[in-house]
């Protein structure tokens, strides 16, 4: 990466890239436009978690500021603190209770940001840490989701936008889209915010790759991992509705409904707990696009998704420990 800023520390990965206060401004304002169509469909209870979450995090780097006798608006300069809490809004479900949202944000964030070697060199991901809160606390609010996401809603824009794609692009090729895939990438009644806008998750994601602001290797592997496994070996059920039929093995169903694309590109590419080598984040890509298929399995359960990011962080150090003995890499070497 150009422009390069270097912070040695003991913890197991080393942070290099553009400088955080200009990362965490560029992967807020790749949220900006999802917060305001959240607005504009007056989706109020999706914006209620959104800020109680980043309240839960803001007040959890207080106290450990407090705790520590530093200062706290210090600890805000470089906007880590504020990604994480927006992150873990976005991945809430929106019928989650605020005052528990932004208490499972608050502890997610107070432990993995202070005890896990803090910020820019953390070995586990605060979003996906504060999800394992809410999950083990409140399962019954996940389960719902599940059953919520068995099928995308098919509209009648939804089904003029696949005839026409069938009629003039995909049909000459041999390819019939079935209604309802166009809800797959613009679906405000989604019930997580993460996945109520996949076109906007798809370019976001374009922007934060070209400037450098996210690695590209982990979240690609994990995708093309996760859609292989789901091509091969998830094509036993099929879910249908009066509309449309998706089998289980239909990839882009999967990817959206399951909330992978975001979880890729906003949780599991996070550079402070990606391991620093290339072989070691192909590793990390495998392994996580391994776990999100068997903790998804064959249903709709985008929390499985985000539990998949917990996984492999923890797995991460392993992962380097090992590749540093076989390969013999010196311990602050660093690819980029």
């Amino acid at each position: 990466m150009k422009n390069t800023e270097w912070n040695v520390s003991p913890s197991p990965f080393v942070f290099t890239g553009c400088q955080l206060r200009v990362s965490s401004i560029i992967i807020i304002a790749s949220l900006v436009p999802q917060i305001f169509l959240l607005g504009f469909f007056k989706d109020f209870q999706a914006l209620v978690v959104i800020f109680a979450s980043l309240i839960g995090s803001v007040a959890a780097e207080l106290c450990f500021s407090r705790a520590m006798n530093t200062d706290g608006f210090r600890r805000f300069s470089d906007g880590t603190v504020l990604v994480s809490g927006l992150i873990t809004g976005f991945i809430f479900p929106v019928f989650l209770n605020p005052v528990l949202a932004a208490l499972f944000s608050f502890f997610g964030v107070f432990i993995a940001r202070n005890f896990f070697n803090g910020k820019g060199n953390s070995w586990m991901n605060a979003p996906a840490f504060a999800l394992i809160f809410a999950y083990v606390s409140s399962p019954s609010v996940f389960q719902a989701v599940a059953a919520a996401q068995t099928m995308p809603v098919q509209t009648g824009g939804d089904s003029e936008i696949t005839r026409i794609l069938n009629t003039y692009l995909l049909r000459p090729a041999g390819i019939n889209l079935p209604g309802g895939y166009v809800s797959l990438f613009f679906n405000p009644t989604a019930p997580v915010a993460a996945l109520k806008f996949g076109c906007l998750t798809l370019a976001a994601s374009v922007v934060l790759v070209a400037t450098d602001i996210i690695d590209w290797m982990v979240p690609s592997v994990f995708i093309v991992v996760y859609s292989v496994l789901v091509f091969l070996f998830s094509s036993l059920r099929i879910v249908t509705s009066t509309f449309f039929a998706f089998q289980s093995g239909d990839i882009f169903f999967h990817l959206f409904m399951n909330g992978i694309i975001f979880t890729a590109f906003y949780l599991l590419s996070d550079v402070s707990s990606c391991p620093r080598t290339k072989v070691g984040r192909l590793i990390s890509g495998i392994l996580s696009g391994l776990a999100a298929f068997f903790l998804c399995g064959q249903r709709i359960f985008p929390a499985g998704a985000v539990m998949s990011v917990f996984v492999v962080n923890i797995l991460n150090p392993a992962i380097e420990l090992i590749e540093n003995k076989i390969l013999g890499i010196a311990p602050m070497e660093t690819f980029v």
